[in-house]
């Protein structure tokens, strides 16, 4: 029902075999690649836990220059509607383990729990084990939806739905569920995906459809005239129209942003004066995100570009 151009997804699979199917699907979402994929590993999930974060406070910076509350009045004024971004993480007990990588995973899910969804985002987590040293006071305050599957004892069950709630342990098992919000609590059933359907929902949108992803407009080869009637509304727009158009090709070039995000980057490299583009390239760097060669090439089409002038000299942009 809904295309990647409305609904993007992030699937983080620490046991590595649960979402084979959408590696490279257009539905991941990933902030620096065009090809996307399920993340497997501890430090990607962490740094993608991050990335959400910004992606969520970039969010909020947009909807403060439209002056809109949330993601929907966002996407009713402007003319680069951004998608929901959804993250699933299937299992979480093995970050919990070590005390920096589960109070990372707490700080990312505290911020994206408290403000994401306004902002489109909206965090799953998931876990086989629910006891008290996985789903922690920190997860359970700021992530007040619980859904709750059938539990091997009352004591799971009380520290998945909490208020001495032990029934998720008398459930029927084969997708039989609770669902409880704040003190509403629903019995549901969860829905089968047959393999075999999955596979035909995902081929219907194979990767490299731009008509899918791209946005309505813009070009993937963009242009300093587009650019410059993509200028939001009281932006300083310190960094020239030109500048930005060879920023955005070059990181296309390099798979920095994707097709369907160019206009978004838009709108972003517009926002910023032009210290802050070169301290966005040191954070790319600093995130291990393109070799250092590519950061400083990518600073010279961005800063030093050929001017038509007197002497054919170079102007430099900031």
């Amino acid at each position: 029902r809904h295309s990647p151009t409305q609904v993007q997804i992030v699937l983080i699979d620490p046991k590595r075999v649960t979402f084979p199917e959408f590696d490279g699907s257009d539905w991941l979402w990933s902030p620096v690649s065009d090809f996307s994929t399920v993340i497997r590993d501890v430090s990607p999930a962490i740094g993608m836990l991050q990335a959400i974060v910004e992606e969520m406070e970039t969010r909020y910076r947009h909807f403060e220059q439209l002056k809109v509350p949330h993601l929907d009045g966002y996407n009713q004024s402007s003319p680069a509607p951004l998608p929901r971004l959804v993250i699933f993480f299937d299992e979480i007990a093995d970050f919990m383990s070590e005390k920096p990588i589960k109070q990372a995973l707490e700080a990312s899910a505290k911020r994206i729990g408290a403000m994401g969804r306004a902002a489109g985002i909206h965090l799953f987590l998931a876990t086989q084990r629910p006891d008290q040293n996985v789903i922690t006071p920190i997860l359970r305050s700021n992530l007040p939806g619980r859904i709750a599957l059938r539990v091997a004892s009352e004591a799971d069950s009380r520290i998945a739905l909490g208020m001495d709630d032990g029934s998720a342990a008398f459930l029927l098992g084969k997708g039989d569920l609770l669902f409880q919000v704040g003190t509403s609590k629903q019995r549901l059933q969860a829905l089968y995906t047959d393999p075999r359907l999955l596979h035909q929902v995902l081929r219907q949108h194979p990767r490299g459809q731009q008509s899918e992803t791209q946005p309505i407009g813009v070009t993937v080869d963009v242009t300093a005239e587009e650019v410059r009637n993509q200028v939001p509304p009281n932006s300083a727009a310190t960094v020239s129209a030109e500048a930005i158009a060879a920023l955005i090709a070059y990181s296309r070039k390099k798979g920095w942003v994707k097709a369907r995000d160019v206009q978004s980057a838009i709108w972003t490299l517009r926002s910023l004066s032009s210290p802050q583009v070169r301290f966005l390239f040191r954070r790319l760097e600093a995130q291990g995100i393109g070799a250092t060669r590519g950061t400083a090439e990518a600073l010279e089409w961005c800063f030093i570009l050929p001017q038509i002038g007197p002497g054919g000299r170079k102007e430099f942009l900031g």
